[in-house]
């Protein structure tokens, strides 16, 4: 029955993500002369450093897309991720880590520390209602991303426990709110077996992993194309 409940949520928040007001309002905005401002928080998977053992991470890779594969060239995309995070963190510094940069679209992702150290589920999800609210201003857009499970069978996915609820908290506000979903939790889930390529350790995600983490992000967004770089999962070979 849970796994049931915790599909059908999710799908309910793919549904009105796919629905969303934001994602008309986020063409709109693009299809002005004005650069946008990205940005992207939440904990060390956000962060991008260390696993990714010096290749780009997927904010970095997003970045690559908007600036100089669509020649957006002026638009700014700000990583304020850290590692060790969680959404206590990010509401004890809301401004210096958001509200300062006036975003026009702000990335978030928090859960897998949450899930282990705290904040309670509760209070989990009542803190990221706020950043999405903080988030909203200024006609900003607020974009929900679900984390990456970590590896099946292994000791962090069973301390990890909780983390499946946190999840349903995220897919529960992005269905209330009707925000656009990022459901990284949902699509590595779909093939188990692949997740263990994509991952440095239990828990974070290598190069790859923020590959395929960055694809996701853009067709979330309407931004992606296969054909291009940042739309595939292997690098190119040298002069290619």
């Amino acid at each position: 029955m849970r796994s049931f409940l915790v599909s059908l949520l999710a799908l309910s928040a793919s549904l009105s993500a796919a629905d969303s007001p934001d994602l008309a309002r986020l063409r709109a905005r693009m299809s002005e002369k004005r650069p946008v401002t990205w940005l992207f928080t939440g904990d060390s998977i956000t962060h991008g450093a260390l696993h990714t053992k010096g290749w780009r991470c997927f904010t970095e890779i997003f970045a690559e897309r908007v600036r100089y594969e669509m020649n957006r060239r002026s638009d700014v995309v700000i990583n304020t991720g850290i590692s060790g995070d969680t959404t206590a963190g990010i509401i004890a510094a809301l401004d210096w880590r958001l509200s300062r940069f006036q975003p026009d679209v702000t990335f978030i992702m928090f859960g897998m520390n949450d899930s282990v150290i705290g904040p309670d589920l509760a209070t989990y999800e009542a803190n990221l209602r706020k950043v999405v609210v903080e988030a909203r201003k200024n006609s900003g857009i607020p974009v929900l991303m679900r984390v990456n499970p970590c590896l099946p069978g292994s000791a962090q996915e069973k301390r990890h426990a909780k983390l499946e609820s946190y999840m349903d908290a995220v897919a529960k506000i992005a269905a209330d709110e009707k925000l656009i979903l990022v459901d990284h939790w949902a699509d590595w889930r779909k093939e188990p077996k692949s997740i263990a390529p994509m991952m440095n350790d239990e828990v974070h995600p290598n190069a790859r992993g923020h590959q395929e983490m960055a694809i996701r992000i853009l067709q979330a967004v309407g931004l992606s194309d296969p054909k291009a770089f940042t739309g595939r999962l292997s690098a190119p070979a040298q002069g290619k």
